[in-house]
């Protein structure tokens, strides 16, 4: 899992979290997280042979001058993200995560931290570093 926090700078436009293949310009981006602050939503994409898929469009969790944290769980079957301790998207895969090389984060944010940590699906509870964090709900309902 990827564990990421910080600030959401006055003024925001954008932030972009990519889980990329490779550093050049046209690799493929399994995850596009994509907070659009001008559009007061987030979407989730994939970017794969030049071409972006279809866009997720969600209801923006992240406000102005706000902390957040984020944790993006690889499980077998999608990205589970979590913002702020509560589970709010299940992004199928597209792309099969494997080759995933680097996570590129740019934006209008301070970066606090990002680390890879330990996190689990537990029954109905998910852990970090071994310890309870969160809820789990299977009724989220898949998207991608």
């Amino acid at each position: 899992a990827v564990y990421l926090n910080g600030r959401v700078l006055r003024n925001p436009y954008g932030i972009g979290v990519d889980f990329a293949f490779a550093k050049w310009q046209g690799a493929n981006i399994p995850l596009h997280f994509n907070p659009r602050f001008h559009m007061d939503k987030l979407v989730l994409n994939t970017f794969q042979a030049g071409r972006w898929g279809d866009e997720q469009v969600h209801k923006m969790p992240f406000r102005e001058g706000e902390h957040f944290e984020v944790i993006f769980i690889v499980t077998d079957a999608g990205y589970l993200i979590l913002v702020n301790r509560k589970l709010l998207y299940n992004f199928l895969y597209r792309i099969p995560p494997q080759s995933v090389r680097l996570i590129r984060v740019g934006g209008n944010l301070e970066l606090q931290s990002l680390k890879v940590i330990t996190a689990a699906v537990i029954g109905n509870l998910i852990l970090v570093n071994g310890n309870p964090f969160c809820k789990y709900s299977q009724k989220l309902p898949p998207q991608g």
